[in-house]
């Protein structure tokens, strides 16, 4: 019997960026790519909740899920600017030409 590895959802994220930016316009990919930049490095770390602990040594067990949080959505917010911004000029690319 085979195991079947389910996928981490930033890997989803980073394909599903990939298949919608490879069918775009270049400016829509362009515009597109920086509006999900700004969401996912500046608008969901800082709605991500700060860690709160009860007692003191449990403190930095939660800051550094915290910033662990934090670093991921940091991380992918430019993955998917690169792949967005490398298909606007692919995009552009073959248009012009």
């Amino acid at each position: 019997m085979a195991r079947y590895r389910t996928k981490s959802d930033a890997t989803r994220i980073i394909k599903d960026s990939a298949s919608i930016a490879r069918q775009l316009h270049w400016k829509n990919s362009l515009l597109l790519g920086l509006i999900s930049f700004f969401v996912l490095y500046f608008v969901i770390p800082w709605v991500l909740p700060e860690p709160i602990a009860q007692t003191q040594g449990l403190q930095p067990i939660f800051d550094r899920i915290a910033n662990r949080g934090q670093w991921i959505f940091e991380k992918l917010g430019i993955a998917v600017l690169v792949i967005f911004w490398f298909f606007a000029l692919l995009n552009f690319w073959k248009e012009k030409r």
